[in-house]
């Protein structure tokens, strides 16, 4: 059995009456799921993260001070607590009740 050698034309119009062409490039990405929500800690429920981004000398200091109050205290300290008094401090200096913990 030969093969048939098929007509440039009867290509093309087999081609046409395919399915569309993407234009996009690469696979075509279904619309992404709804995610579960991730389990979070029962500590951090009600509660904000604050942050900011600073040179790698004041983490250092901070931590050399966290250090030192600790030997000077004989007792654990967070950095978290720092940081709480810190604000305290903050919103007493401005009128506001210091309410961080």
């Amino acid at each position: 059995m030969t093969k048939q050698k098929r007509d440039l034309a009867d290509a093309m119009e087999a081609d046409l009456s395919a399915e569309p062409v993407s234009t996009t490039k690469g696979p075509v990405k279904e619309a992404p799921q709804k995610k579960r929500p991730a389990w979070q800690r029962p500590s951090r429920k009600n509660t904000q993260l604050l942050g900011a981004h600073f040179d790698p000398a004041v983490g250092r200091q901070l931590e050399m001070l966290r250090a030192e109050l600790q030997i000077k205290r004989k007792q654990k300290l967070t950095v978290k607590a720092m940081l709480a008094d810190a604000l305290n401090m903050y919103f007493k200096t401005h009128g506001k009740p210091p309410i961080a913990e």
